[in-house]
């Protein structure tokens, strides 16, 4: 029985796909950069006190000021289940020559690719995802180097995840011999809602 996900998405996660990118200097753990936008200088942060966890594997991912339609808009925080493999990314603002620019939050992969395995995504959810309102365009991610030579690359993509859409991003890793990838994406259905497609090698 498929299970339909009403997305009750409070300001939702803005969409950053711009032209304008900034390549990040002296920010230690910060593997993996994604798409800026410009905008104006950020309101001080707001206090939260998250509410107690739904369970030992919710993350809390802290709220921030996003930049929408030209004005600041605060998104709150939420308890979210981290994707396997992938640590969280806090959104942030940084002042780039003067202007200020916003680097939206995402999942990143924790662990560095091993050149003789190959990337396996997680089993496909049992009950199909179905949300009502579409993903934010998709981010054009800044590839870190190729660690290896013939390394591929996997995509980024939106993920639901905790009530809210959310970027992971891509992935370098070995390709299976005699398989390609087939891309993750959400796909509208006839009844104007949207299904998730997990990414999967195939021959």
């Amino acid at each position: 029985m498929k299970s339909a996900i009403t997305l009750a998405l409070l300001l939702s996660i803005p969409a950053v796909a711009r032209a304008d990118w900034h390549e990040a200097h002296g920010h230690e753990g910060h593997h993996h950069q994604v798409g800026g936008v410009h905008g104006a200088q950020p309101p001080p942060p707001r206090y939260e006190a998250p509410p107690p966890a739904p369970s030992p594997r919710h993350h809390w991912i802290p709220g921030y000021w996003a930049w929408r339609n030209n004005a600041h808009v605060w998104v709150e925080g939420a308890w979210v289940i981290p994707p396997e493999g992938y640590v969280w990314e806090p959104a942030r603002w940084e002042n780039v020559n003067g202007e200020w620019v916003f680097f939206d939050g995402h999942w990143r992969p924790v662990d560095q690719p091993d050149p003789q395995v190959a990337y396996q995504p997680p089993p496909p959810p049992v009950n199909e995802v179905v949300v009502e309102t579409a993903p934010p365009p998709p981010i054009e991610e800044i590839q870190p180097p190729m660690p290896f030579v013939n390394a591929f690359w996997v995509p980024g993509h939106w993920s639901w995840n905790g009530g809210r859409y959310v970027w992971l991003t891509g992935r370098w890793t070995a390709r299976p011999a005699g398989m390609v990838w087939e891309t993750a994406r959400w796909e509208r259905r006839p009844d104007g809602h949207w299904g998730w497609r997990a990414g999967y090698w195939r021959r």
